[in-house]
């Protein structure tokens, strides 16, 4: 049994962010097909299914939890009334249930759950812009992920109305620029914001960048060139930039990336990528990069020993072999290189 004490501490999991109490013992312990943590009085706080989907058994015990405070799994047999059943759990402030059978009936339920911070129905192919509006003025929801969902630029209308929106999800949906301007201008708090289908294109940036405190930004799939990718220099607080297959995202376009001041983690998996012009552009606080499936190389293998910063960089399915990177980088250098061999 292992215990980890936390004295105010905030915690960012799985984009979420929470506080623990001061002298907050929690417990991980599997049970049935989930590990519950639990409290220093022994209630469950948290349930996450990660090995297999809840079962009816599951969701019989969760009900009979109720000071569960988050949920999280993906689960493609959960419907509209078990949905409802969970909303009504006094202390629930975060659900992510992934690819269920919700619809609007779902979501009726759970904008009455008030306590509600984290909403993640990601998958849910029933949910439609109508069955959202129940959603729409909820006054604690901070983290909405609505991905993968045939939603379109009527979503806009109950995005702008939740006031503490921190955090949004709409990769894989039918949104175009015409929602992230109307959020950008109604929500610019945003801290994370992840995006991307055929209908996203260049002209999203000079939206994107009025998130002056956006920390993560996810654009992936989409019809980006990344021809005005240099403006997301302007945002000073900008972490981790994922554009993962982007497939006519050039090389020369990613390298407008090098002024993001406080840029820790790069993916451009599935792009143009090529590395060249890497070590003398910038990147100077990059820490982590992702460039899976890229046009990377043994020959440019050197243009990494330009980032001073560098810890861990992955080129699996790229012609990149560890021969080549031994043959510039000694094995005890502070880069680890991932590749396949």
């Amino acid at each position: 049994m292992a215990y980890s004490r936390v004295t105010g501490l905030c915690l960012l999991m799985f984009g979420v962010v929470g506080c623990q109490k001061d002298e907050a013992v929690v417990e991980s312990k599997a049970v049935m097909n989930a590990d519950v943590s639990r409290g220093l009085d022994g209630s469950p706080m948290s349930i996450r299914f990660t090995d297999s989907a809840p079962t009816p058994a599951d969701m019989a015990m969760i009900r009979n939890m109720p000071s569960l405070q988050e949920i999280h799994g993906e689960a493609p047999g959960v419907d509209d009334e078990e949905l409802a059943l969970l909303a009504e759990m006094p202390s629930l402030s975060v659900l992510a249930l992934t690819g269920t059978k919700s619809t609007g009936q779902a979501i009726e339920a759970l904008a009455g759950a008030k306590a509600l911070r984290s909403l993640d129905l990601s998958g849910a192919v029933g949910i439609t812009d109508d069955g959202l509006k129940p959603l729409t003025d909820h006054a604690e929801l901070r983290v909405l992920k609505l991905s993968r969902i045939p939603l379109t630029d009527a979503i806009a209308d109950v995005i702008t109305s939740l006031p503490k929106l921190e955090e949004l999800s709409l990769d894989g949906t039918g949104i175009t620029e015409v929602t992230i301007q109307r959020i950008a201008k109604q929500r610019p708090g945003l801290k994370s914001l992840s995006i991307g289908s055929a209908h996203i294109t260049d002209g999203v940036i000079s939206s994107i960048v009025k998130f002056s405190d956006l920390e993560i930004l996810e654009i992936t799939k989409s019809a980006m060139t990344g021809a005005s990718l240099v403006a997301l220099s302007d945002l000073a607080k900008l972490k981790l930039i994922r554009l993962a297959d982007n497939v006519s995202m050039t090389n020369d376009a990613i390298m407008q990336l090098a002024d993001v001041a406080a840029l820790y983690h790069l993916d451009v998996t599935g792009t143009q990528f090529t590395a060249v012009g890497l070590g003398q552009k910038g990147f100077s606080g990059l820490n982590m990069l992702d460039a899976n499936r890229t046009k990377v190389t043994d020959d440019t293998i050197p243009q990494f020993k330009g980032l001073p910063a560098l810890y861990s960089v992955s080129l699996k399915g790229t012609e990149v072999t560890m021969s080549g990177v031994r043959e510039h980088f000694a094995e005890n250098h502070q880069t680890a290189f991932l590749v396949d061999e």
